[in-house]
């Protein structure tokens, strides 16, 4: 048995690798859903037995958040899916949030009313844009017209999410305001605004698509943007991360660099160990990871302490709050601040990225907009 940091908050993430359609930006593992009437309850059995052998992890934690992500986990069928919730969510404590990503192209009401009753609290809408011809242009199965039936189907018992990017492939400035006016003008208590990015391995980063927007239009779209969902009652209280009320727990527990278990394909976790951190990598290829006796998770263990403060600013960072070096220190296992990392907090606060004083720091206006510039900083020696 491991020697668990017991103490630090831990989250489960669970992921579904299967999508009616692999969208050309897409970078997380998934592929084409087969037509097998048994994949799902195949997966969902090689889900359990993974979960069962991680409980050595949990050291009587109860998990804070509960997240499905994907894939498309909206395909999921009702009997697979409450085969899962009954080996999992004893382990919940009782305000777990708990979130499942929905496509609006595959939202039923008997899937929802599942989703209700196996006690999943928040649904985290892919919109990506109301614009029909720049969701064919992302590959979209969707149209809007499906994104408002959806909000109307899910608005009165969950709490709402909507996904929304810009700078997208043939957008122009005021298209991508209006994309925000219109997901504010939903009501929903939550939007993540991010824009659009070519990520390596991808058909789009392959050949990319013709973006209208430069850099400098970027930065002015932003600033327009932000102040839109300030002026809506919209709290920015992430980098792409925006709220009516109440913060998406389950990331914030990233950001703030809690643990987390990852289950599935491609699923990733982190253990807070007392001598360092634990990590886990699955395979991202569903037919080993569905073998019986395959070896498809990667143990890897980092007490680097440089390592382990360059990762831990580069989630916490992200958050627009103070940082008290409590906190820091709790995370990171420490019971006094490095002087390395004191001498960098120092140079940030020279070159004007940070506010700093005894008891913490919190990242300036200039910080932000050079926040890239500012995790440089703690990178390794």
């Amino acid at each position: 048995m491991p020697n668990l940091n017991s103490k630090i908050p831990l989250s489960l993430y669970v992921h579904y690798p299967f999508c009616k359609h692999k969208c050309p930006y897409c970078d997380f593992y998934s592929i084409v859903k087969p037509h097998d009437s048994r994949v799902d309850l195949d997966y969902v059995t090689r889900l359990i037995c993974e979960f069962k052998d991680y409980q050595k992890f949990l050291a009587g934690r109860k998990f804070i958040s509960c997240f499905f992500g994907g894939g498309t986990p909206s395909l999921l069928s009702v009997e697979a899916l409450e085969l899962l919730f009954k080996e999992i969510s004893p382990y919940f404590a009782k305000d777990c949030e708990i979130t499942f990503e929905v496509n609006p192209g595959t939202l039923k009401k008997d899937f929802l009313k599942a989703l209700k009753d196996v006690g999943v609290n928040r649904i985290s809408l892919g919109a990506q844009s109301f614009n029909d011809e720049k969701l064919k242009a992302l590959g979209r199965i969707h149209r809007a017209k499906a994104i408002f039936e959806a909000l109307e189907l899910i608005k009165d018992d969950f709490r709402v999410n909507l996904d929304l990017m810009h700078a997208l492939p043939l957008q122009t400035h005021k298209e991508a305001l209006e994309d925000l006016k219109t997901a504010i003008d939903t009501g929903v208590e939550h939007i993540s605004w991010y824009e659009l990015t070519l990520e390596e391995g991808t058909p789009f980063y392959d050949k990319p698509p013709l973006i209208y927007l430069d850099n400098d239009h970027k930065a002015l779209l932003d600033e327009e943007g932000f102040a839109l969902l300030k002026e809506n009652g919209f709290s920015h209280y992430e980098v792409s991360a925006f709220t009516r009320k109440r913060r998406c727990l389950h990331n914030e527990n990233y950001w703030r660099f809690g643990d987390y278990l990852g289950l599935g394909a491609g699923a990733h976790g982190k253990i807070s160990l007392e001598d360092g951190i634990l990590r886990t990598q699955n395979i991202d290829e569903v037919k080993t990871y569905l073998k019986e006796k395959a070896q498809f998770t990667t143990l890897t263990f980092d007490n680097d302490l440089e390592d382990l403060i360059f990762e831990y600013m580069l989630n916490r960072l992200r958050l627009f709050e103070r940082c008290e070096f409590k906190e820091l220190l709790f995370y990171l296992g420490l019971d006094n601040l490095p002087q390395s990392l004191n001498d960098t907090l120092h140079k940030a606060q020279d070159l004007g990225l940070v506010h700093l004083d005894p008891q913490g720091f919190e990242v300036s206006p200039r910080g932000h907009e050079l926040l890239s510039d500012l995790m440089i900083l703690f990178l390794p020696s």
